[in-house]
């Protein structure tokens, strides 16, 4: 069994970044016992690509979390902008549009998050700090998921996904 010269997790054969720390496994990976076999190397001739990495559990959560989020803002500006519209008709109407335009960044942001667009990264970087500093307002629910957001986004295996070196 192959370990992550970096971390020292155990390592799939197959892999090409540690699961724990996210670096990507070399040739040079420590093995448990001196009789393995040494890996194979790369043929000139193989016409197989690389696999792809595979998108973080923490990622696929934050995606779902973020088409949930959307749903919850379509249904709520459709609430208050019926309940707005019942006494002031265009401010109603307002209200809905307003709301549905948050619900379509959200449903963009969960596709960015989905995909691994370097773009959504930031955004999520940016949203973090923004839940960190709504302390002010005593927010400190939103401070709590703020640290937590900006610690995962910085994990070496998130990065990779975002491709942020």
């Amino acid at each position: 069994m192959a370990f992550c010269s970096k971390c020292g997790a155990p390592l799939d054969p197959n892999s090409q970044f540690c699961p724990s720390c996210g670096a990507p496994v070399s040739g040079q990976a420590s093995s448990s016992s001196s009789g393995s076999m040494p890996p194979m190397p790369p043929s000139s001739g193989s016409s197989m690509p690389a696999s792809p990495m595979q998108r973080p559990t923490g990622i696929t959560i934050l995606a779902v979390l973020a088409v949930i989020g959307g749903l919850a803002l379509l249904g709520f500006g459709a609430v208050a902008g019926t309940l707005v519209g019942s006494f002031l008709p265009g401010l109603g109407t307002v209200i809905a549009v307003v709301f549905v335009i948050f619900a379509l960044i959200q449903f963009g942001i969960a596709c960015g998050y989905w995909v691994g667009a370097s773009w959504a990264w930031w955004l999520g970087f940016i949203g973090a700090i923004l839940d960190i500093v709504s302390i002010i307002a005593l927010n400190v629910f939103g401070l709590i998921i703020g640290v937590i957001m900006l610690y995962y986004l910085t994990r070496p295996h998130v990065k990779m996904w975002f491709h942020q070196g």
